[in-house]
């Protein structure tokens, strides 16, 4: 394990919204990586929190979307529908990326030259205890092993794994929802029943977000979905007809 090269993200630029948890690892980790990066949060209390930044990032009001590539948006700030924040509407107006730190994370990794592996894992109940038990799991067998995303370390706060190293990653459907090329080797639906519907407005835009897990997944990758309700039935034979391997 090791951080990750300074010169990685050299030329790009950022925006992330939100200062929590998240979006402060974010922020840093961004600019370590070579990264120009513009922070910004709506409360001041939030703002005042993160202290001195590293050189490439600053606190500013996201003012002009058209001077970065892409948007890191926390995972509580919605960017779709009636509450969606002006900044996150108008990156979606616009076509520009609206990005997790967990994709941001994934990207760095691959363009650090690491093949270090991805084991996702989602649900609406169990997925933390499955995360740290996974993890334990993988460390005791001798692998490299990096735990965190919505559990514990943000993603972007996790160090660079080697090519046999393992990324452990608890993903809620508010992450999940803004992946554009994270492909997990692992992933693991545990279970779907109505959550956050205030955010995704029914239980079919809820479990369309967790379906996200699997993007990008094969033949050669795994799927593993819980028994027990409609919506995982529906996406384990949306899996198969892909050709995706799945374990129930």
């Amino acid at each position: 394990m090791t951080a990750f090269p300074p010169t990685l993200l050299a030329g790009q630029r950022f925006a992330v919204l939100g200062l929590g948890r998240n979006g402060e690892a974010s922020v840093r980790a961004l600019a370590a990586m070579g990264a120009e990066v513009v922070a910004w949060d709506d409360s001041d209390t939030a703002r005042a929190a993160v202290g001195a930044l590293p050189i490439g990032a600053r606190i500013a009001p996201i003012a002009d979307l058209a001077t970065v590539d892409a948007l890191v948006l926390s995972p509580g700030i919605p960017h779709r529908g009636e509450r969606a924040h002006g900044v996150a509407a108008a990156a979606v107006a616009a076509g520009l990326p609206v990005l997790s730190d967990a994709e941001i994370l994934f990207r760095a990794v691959r363009a650090a030259g690491s093949r270090a592996r991805f084991a996702a894992i989602t649900g609406t109940n169990g997925k933390s205890t499955t995360t740290v038990l996974l993890a334990h799991l993988l460390e005791r067998a001798g692998f490299p092993v990096a735990a965190g995303g919505n559990l514990g370390p943000a993603a972007l706060s996790l160090p660079l794994l080697p090519d046999n190293g393992v990324y452990v990653l608890e993903m809620s459907s508010y992450m999940l929802e803004r992946l554009d090329q994270f492909h997990a080797d692992v992933a693991c639906l545990l279970n779907l029943t109505p959550d956050h519907l205030d955010r995704h407005g029914d239980m079919a835009g809820y479990a369309a977000a967790k379906a996200h897990i699997f993007d990008h997944q094969g033949p050669d990758d795994l799927a593993l979905v819980g028994l027990g309700d409609a919506a995982c039935d529906t996406i384990a034979a949306t899996l198969a007809a892909r050709g995706v391997p799945v374990l129930r």
